[in-house]
């Protein structure tokens, strides 16, 4: 549910921001997907293995239902609705869409009620942590593919990404005192 939580509140500011942006529409849904989507499968996996082991991994596999299953939907459609050849059909029927389905959401559905039963602290934290990996790769992907500025996301990702690792070597790395 944080997730869900997490994605509804970074697609209402996406929302807001592009609109309110002078952004040429080349970029709107490319902006929108950098706020909305993080690098959560690769570095949110290291990091939350890293910190909480096999249990960490295992709650941001869950964690990340929701992220993957917009990002392979909403994401595309943030890039591609300006496209004549825009099809609703292409949005839900896709590989990523497909491969999600059936790898991350029945095989885990099973073990989401054990999940439940047993809540523990660590699940706010990797909540957080995912939330604050930097922008994922895929935007400017999706970009590229649909007509728009892929250049503009590629930056921004490579930005975003120098600073979390920078931030998170400050916060990892003991300090000395």
């Amino acid at each position: 549910m944080v997730s869900i939580y997490i994605l509804i509140i970074a697609c209402l500011l996406a929302w807001i921001l592009a609109h309110n942006s002078k952004l040429p529409l080349t970029r709107k849904g490319v902006y929108q997907g950098l706020i909305i989507f993080g690098n959560q499968g690769f570095l949110g996996y290291a990091v939350c293995y890293s910190l909480f082991s096999k249990e960490g991994a295992m709650y941001t596999a869950i964690f990340n239902i929701p992220f993957l299953l917009l990002i392979w939907t909403y994401g595309i459609y943030l890039v591609a609705k300006n496209k004549t050849s825009f099809s609703w059909q292409m949005l839900f029927l896709n590989p990523g869409i497909m491969a999600t389905f059936c790898k991350l959401i029945i095989v885990p559905a099973f073990l989401f009620p054990l999940v439940l039963w047993y809540p523990k602290p660590v699940l706010l934290t990797i909540a957080i942590l995912v939330t604050a990996m930097p922008c994922v790769p895929t935007t400017p992907l999706f970009a590229q593919k649909y007509g728009c500025d892929a250049y503009f996301g590629s930056i921004r990702v490579c930005l975003s990404t120098i600073l979390t690792l920078l931030s998170l070597f400050y916060l990892l790395v003991p300090s000395s005192h």
